[in-house]
């Protein structure tokens, strides 16, 4: 959990006495409340998880909790959210597929791919669009990720022919201080 999120566990009558008291709270969560003379409010969304809807152990049931919570951020703050099945679906796929890209450098599954960009107003190269491309045999999956997200991602760019590319459209050697 972040620092701005906290759980309540609760014995209570099924969805329909959690879904209560979840909506009791998101109320007293989201009154303004008064700090040094001045009127705060929040907006506090809630994101629910039933024992009897989730399987796993207490780390799987906090993240199916925040999933729900999550879920009802993105409907608009001041939400109220179940866990779902489709919820635990996706949850399940995230996972996979975060271990999965764990992986993926060393079963060099990761590539970069670059083109130059030119400016037209000075006729020269300005510099390069790179991208990473991820392809997993497992999943049957090509998937282009924007932007360096790791540090073993930026790892694999410094030694790629990402980085002598940027070089060459450059004009000069690479330096660290470029990557």
């Amino acid at each position: 959990m972040g620092g701005d999120e906290f759980g309540v566990l609760a014995e209570v009558q099924g969805s329909r006495g959690a879904g209560l008291l979840a909506t009791k709270l998101a109320r007293v969560l989201n009154e303004s409340f008064a700090v040094g003379g001045r009127s705060v409010a929040q907006a506090a969304s809630v994101g629910v998880a039933l024992l009897s809807t989730v399987e796993g152990d207490l780390e799987v049931f906090t993240r199916a909790a925040d999933s729900a919570m999550y879920a009802a951020k993105a409907h608009g703050r001041q939400q109220v959210r179940f866990h779902t099945e489709d919820m635990e679906r996706e949850l399940r796929d995230r996972l996979r597929l975060e271990e999965l890209l764990a992986g993926a450098l060393g079963r060099d599954e990761l590539a970069a791919h670059y083109q130059p960009i030119f400016s037209l107003r000075r006729d020269c190269c300005t510099g390069y669009e790179a991208l990473m491309r991820w392809t997993c045999p497992e999943l049957q999956l090509d998937v282009v990720a924007e932007g360096v997200e790791t540090r073993a991602q930026l790892d694999f760019l410094k030694g790629s022919d990402c980085a002598r590319a940027q070089g060459y459209f450059l004009g000069r050697p690479v330096a660290e201080s470029d990557l």
